[in-house]
C-alpha cells in the first residue's frame, strides 16, 4: 500500500471534470451577459432622467421669464394726470401701530414675577 494517494485519472473521470467546468463557464457567461444588460438598461434610464431633468431646467426658466415679463406693468405715458391736489401724497403713513402689532411678545411662563401667582381654583361642576 502507498502512502501517497493518486487519483484514477481515467477518460470517464475527466470528461465528467471537463463537462462540469464547461457548465460552469456556460453559466457565468449568461451571468455576465445578464449583468451587461442590465448595466445598458441601467445607462439608457439615466441618460432619459438626464434629459428629463433638462427639458424641467429649461421649462423652469422660460416660466421665470415669462412671469418676469408679466408682471412689468406698463403704462402710456400721460395716461392719468397726477398732477391734480387730491392724486399728491398728503404726509407719510404711519406704519407703527403695524410694527407694534406683530412684534413678538414676551411669554408671561418666561418672566420671574409670574412665578409666585396662585393658582385659580377651579369649582366643580354639581
Amino acid at each position: 500500500m502507498s502512502l501517497i494517494h493518486r487519483p484514477k485519472t481515467g477518460k470517464h473521470r475527466v470528461g465528467d471534470r471537463i463537462a462540469a467546468l464547461e457548465q460552469q463557464v456556460a453559466a457565468l457567461r449568461a451571468d455576465n451577459t445578464k449583468l451587461l444588460n442590465f448595466k445598458a438598461a441601467a445607462d439608457d434610464y439615466f441618460m432619459l432622467l438626464v434629459d428629463d431633468r433638462q427639458h424641467v431646467y429649461d421649462a423652469w426658466q422660460a416660466e421665470g421669464h415669462k412671469r418676469t415679463e408679466a408682471e412689468i406693468v406698463t403704462a402710456p405715458p400721460m395716461h392719468r394726470d397726477t398732477t391734480a391736489v387730491e392724486d399728491q401724497a398728503t404726509a407719510p403713513i404711519d406704519v407703527r401701530p403695524l410694527w407694534d402689532a406683530h412684534r413678538p411678545r414676551q411669554a408671561s411662563w418666561g418672566r420671574a414675577e409670574d412665578d409666585t401667582l396662585p393658582l385659580p381654583a377651579v369649582r366643580e361642576a354639581s
